[in-house]
């Protein structure tokens, strides 16, 4: 099993292919398996929820500044999917874990996008 380091290392996966189910969504489609046995590649670890304190809002940097997550668990629910489970609530509270800033509906530069095909 592969685990994390540091503050993570009782965390782990304890199937080889985690890492891979992770990329392809497994962890929000198959949840009840995928979250305690593959908990390093879920983000599912106990280090994931001491994110920050509630009164400590979460802002992006540079032009993203005024873009915030007003609550501390916003990032490991937005991992979760919930930001499009539950858009209502997430997309004001967790903007910026939900890349829901104005500046994230801006067009790329050219030379950004062709990385993505």
């Amino acid at each position: 099993s592969e685990c994390g380091t540091g503050r993570e290392r009782n965390c782990c996966d304890k199937h080889p292919s985690c890492a891979s189910w992770a990329r392809r969504g497994e962890c929000s489609k198959n949840p009840k398996w995928m979250l305690p046995n593959c908990q390093l590649s879920c983000h599912n670890c106990e280090t994931d929820s001491e994110e920050r304190s509630m009164d400590e809002a979460q802002c992006g940097t540079g032009r993203e500044s005024n873009c915030c997550d007003k609550h501390p668990s916003c990032a490991s629910w937005a991992r979760r999917g919930e930001c499009s489970k539950n858009p209502k609530w997430m997309l004001s509270n967790c903007q910026l874990s939900c890349h829901n800033c104005e500046t994230d509906n801006e067009e790329r530069p050219t030379d950004e996008a062709r990385e993505f095909r």
